[in-house]
């Protein structure tokens, strides 16, 4: 199973995807991994702008503390009901960004503390499923696939007269 299809499974058979109205997981390059949107136009806008938005962001907190782990950060934009909520994710060795939009919410800090557990059980889950998929490579065999083959024979697998 491929990354994508890992992603999904883990939010529609949990229903995370519930959380809110808008839900995504974004690659750290823009690209949407997962998203609860049926209009794929806004699943690719919610990637883009969630990208550049934190790219922009980690841009300026390193001009006030360039020592400091990015890993520890979250984004939020929000009134007390509305807003948006960013959580870096870092999922197989790919950096993403767990991105929730929300409106008419009673408990903004409770859905963030949702998302914060859903980030970290996501992280396990994926983590794990790795595990069980990562294989040893199989040994390559040196050597000729086709032995004594001649130019003739050649001519024949690959020629276009039809004999």
């Amino acid at each position: 199973m491929n990354f994508t299809n890992l992603v999904k499974e883990f939010f529609v058979e949990n229903e995370f995807n519930l959380i809110s109205d808008r839900v995504a997981l974004v690659r750290n390059d823009g690209t949407v991994m997962y998203a609860n949107s049926l209009n794929s136009l806004e699943s690719s806008n919610i990637g883009a702008l969630a990208s550049g938005i934190w790219q922009a962001a980690q841009s300026l907190s390193s001009l006030v503390n360039k020592d400091a782990p990015q890993s520890g950060y979250r984004l939020s934009f929000d009134t007390s009901s509305e807003g948006i909520y960013l959580l870096p994710l870092t999922l197989d060795n790919i950096d993403c960004y767990f991105c929730c939009i929300f409106k008419d919410q009673i408990n903004p800090a409770k859905l963030k503390q949702n998302m914060r557990n859903i980030g970290f059980l996501l992280e396990t889950y994926i983590r794990d499923e790795s595990l069980n998929f990562k294989r040893p490579k199989p040994s390559i065999e040196q050597g000729y696939l086709f032995k004594n083959i001649t130019d003739q024979e050649m001519d024949q697998l690959f020629g276009f007269t039809g004999n």
